[in-house]
């Protein structure tokens, strides 16, 4: 990929920096100083509030290079299930909490991208469908005292190395339960590296 930008990641996430390196971006990371809304409102769809976290991330992290040209990647991840936004666990037992109600049943991951520049922006939102098998009691516990679900949205990882399978991709993308859709989000930063926005 053509490298002609300063490309920059509004996110501490080693997950998405891992799936961007494999794309060969070149780029270094801005995490955000602005704190992230902790409550959606009631009149924003829960499909459209990963893309809004995403703007916000990204547009604070802009504000930090005035007049440079850079493109700044903002992106934000949740667990939807029965219409209840799964983030990231506060502490061990919201993560137990979360795959409890997780745990043998389908759920969706929404990831919501932002692409700023100087000069505009755009999101992408992509949606991938999960199932979580039915844990037990001894799976549950080896995961919680792994430490894999911190700061993991719906407090695990689909990359996860378990001694078994227990996620399972059912509709969408792979890249966008770890944290970026690479298959949507890949054209378009190809799109800014040929343009030199």
């Amino acid at each position: 990929m053509a490298k002609p930008n300063k490309y920059i990641l509004a996110s501490a996430s080693p997950r998405r920096a891992e799936l961007l390196h494999a794309a060969g971006l070149d780029f270094h990371v801005r995490v955000s100083p602005t704190p992230e809304p902790t409550r959606r409102p009631n009149w924003i769809p829960i499909t459209t509030w990963p893309a809004l976290l995403a703007l916000i991330k990204a547009q604070s992290v802009l504000a930090l290079y005035p007049g440079q040209p850079v493109v700044v990647i903002g992106a934000d991840t949740i667990v939807e299930l029965d219409g209840e936004i799964l983030g990231k666990p506060r502490h061990c037992s919201d993560a137990r909490r979360m795959l409890t109600r997780l745990s043998g049943h389908q759920h969706q991951v929404h990831t919501g991208v932002a692409i700023v520049t100087p000069h505009g922006q755009e999101t992408l939102l992509a949606t991938s469908v999960c199932y979580l098998k039915k844990l037990t009691p001894r799976q549950l516990k080896a995961y919680l005292d792994s430490g894999l679900w911190h700061g993991k949205a719906g407090a695990y990882g689909i990359q996860d190395e378990t001694t078994e399978p227990w996620v399972r991709l059912r509709r969408g993308s792979w890249s966008n339960v770890v944290g970026l859709p690479m298959e949507a989000l890949r054209p378009r930063l190809q799109t800014y590296a040929n343009a030199g926005c």
